[in-house]
């Protein structure tokens, strides 16, 4: 969790926002959104919406939005196993973090991924919460290799059991749902705990854009906010496939869909802690595939960050994804690109810093790329320090016309906090580099994720572990 820069980063004007807003007010009274769950329904019905049996559309006024916006909570806390790792969502923090659901790894020293597995899932969650900058464990893996109804159990478990970090998971079922707000009770101490303090979130792209709900989704988001727990209402309209070519009618629709989310979250409980946002994307022209590392995605993502705060809702908005299918230079200048971009907004949740592939593949190097990324970004924000202490005049008095400042009192005192110490960039001299093998920051990330991976990971107290295998069963051995 960083505070946010001091001038922040505006691709849209006053005015510009005003116009998106009025449009996309206009969108959910005047079209409205296709809601095929009668749970949703009833929720909307309650607090004043209209609906239309032929066509199942809700529509919502102005007047309700406002309402939704004006009242409901903007700050709580997202809590890590370890309270050193509590995220406060608050005006003016930026926290980062990984992920997207990606359903592929890629091995070291390949070019072909594979579907994902449990055990990568494991060994993520075990290297994120090792790498200092990465702030949320933000669902990074779809693992492949579990039966559909025992899934959700096990995917939250091997993130919760490595990382004392915050998780965001996505759920698939309200089955699913319910046993994972069971075994974060039984982690957290109690049902009274895991409120006070939750640590983990759900994010569900509960849209099919355009503005249709996807009926499951949708229940397991209104069960969850019936528990406190964090939400994340996700909205991914694509250019000129899900959402109009333009990046202003596509900023117009996506805000049109996540702020029938926030007046959803509303009717259900004022005091809901969510987050709006999700990643408004880039259609390629040629091929119509997602391609989030054009620039036009940073811009999207950075105009989003800007208008929820400037609307005053928590917003977490993507960045930093590669359309590169290896960890190579286009990774490197796509990645940091968006993400500097989008994080100069001051948004309260950036995430994405470990995809690839179009954001469908994830590798051990491309996680530890990620937190270095966030590192120089957080540096970056943190800005330039200026008061007498820092300018130094009585040391350059001291040192006067011609002289070096390496070993002076002031250098000693102020140099570690004034730069980022890098952990895989290189800063060698080429000979040296090559005496040291020559190694590329793939091959410097990876044994980097090595030396992680070597370490104990920070597992759940035996007793926890006892109580969750009795009454979980299904999940596998493998992760004990």
């Amino acid at each position: 969790m960083t505070k946010c820069a001091k001038n922040l980063y505006n691709p849209l004007t006053t005015e510009e926002i005003e116009m998106i807003y009025s449009y996309a007010l206009r969108i959910l009274n005047e079209i409205g959104i296709k809601v095929p769950g009668e749970d949703a329904r009833e929720i909307y019905r309650k607090i004043g919406c209209s609906f239309n049996d032929i066509n199942q559309t809700v529509t919502i006024n102005s007047k309700i939005v406002e309402k939704a916006l004006r009242d409901s909570i903007k700050s709580f806390t997202l809590a890590g196993r370890d309270a050193s790792n509590d995220i406060k969502i608050k005006k003016g923090n930026i926290s980062f973090s990984t992920g997207g659901g990606s359903p592929n790894y890629l091995d070291y020293g390949t070019k072909n991924v594979r579907k994902a597995t449990l055990e990568d899932v494991a060994h993520t969650s075990h290297l994120i919460n090792n790498l200092p900058y990465i702030d949320i464990c933000h669902r990074s893996l779809e693992p492949s290799d579990v039966e559909k109804d025992i899934v959700n159990i096990n995917k939250y478990f091997a993130w919760a059991n490595n990382n004392t970090k915050h998780v965001v998971l996505s759920i698939s079922s309200l089955e699913g749902l319910k046993k994972v707000i069971r075994c974060a009770e039984l982690i957290a101490g109690s049902k009274r705990e895991l409120r006070k303090r939750p640590i983990v979130s759900i994010v569900s792209s509960w849209v099919i854009s355009p503005l249709v709900y996807h009926p499951e989704s949708t229940s397991v988001i209104i069960e969850a906010i019936k528990n406190r727990i964090p939400v994340e209402f996700s909205s991914c309209p694509m250019t000129m496939t899900s959402s109009p070519a333009t990046l202003s009618g596509t900023l117009t629709q996506f805000l049109a869909e996540i702020l029938g989310g926030k007046v959803l979250a509303f009717g259900i409980d004022p005091e809901a802690p969510v987050l709006l946002g999700g990643a408004p994307s880039i259609s390629d022209p040629f091929s119509f595939a997602f391609t989030p590392g054009a620039p036009e995605f940073g811009l999207l993502n950075a105009a989003a960050a800007q208008i929820g705060r400037v609307l005053d809702f928590p917003t977490v908005v993507s960045a930093a994804y590669s359309d590169d299918n290896m960890q190579s230079a286009q990774a490197g200048y796509e990645s940091s690109l968006t993400s500097l971009l989008t994080a100069l907004t001051g948004t309260d949740i950036l995430h994405g810093f470990d995809m690839f592939s179009s954001g469908l593949a994830v590798s051990a190097e491309s996680t530890v790329i990620g937190n270095e990324i966030i590192g120089m970004i957080k540096r970056i924000i943190k800005g330039i320090e200026v008061n007498t202490e820092k300018i130094g005049f009585e040391t350059i008095k001291e040192v006067g016309p011609g002289k070096g400042f390496f070993m002076t009192d002031h250098t000693l005192k102020n140099f570690k906090d004034e730069l980022f110490f890098p952990s895989i960039s290189n800063k060698k001299p080429r000979d040296l580099w090559l005496k040291e093998e020559g190694l590329d920051t793939n091959d410097r990330a990876w044994n980097f994720a090595q030396e992680i991976m070597e370490k104990k990971p920070d597992n759940l107290e035996k007793s926890v572990l006892t109580k969750i295998k009795k009454e979980f069963p299904e999940i596998v051995n493998k992760l004990f």
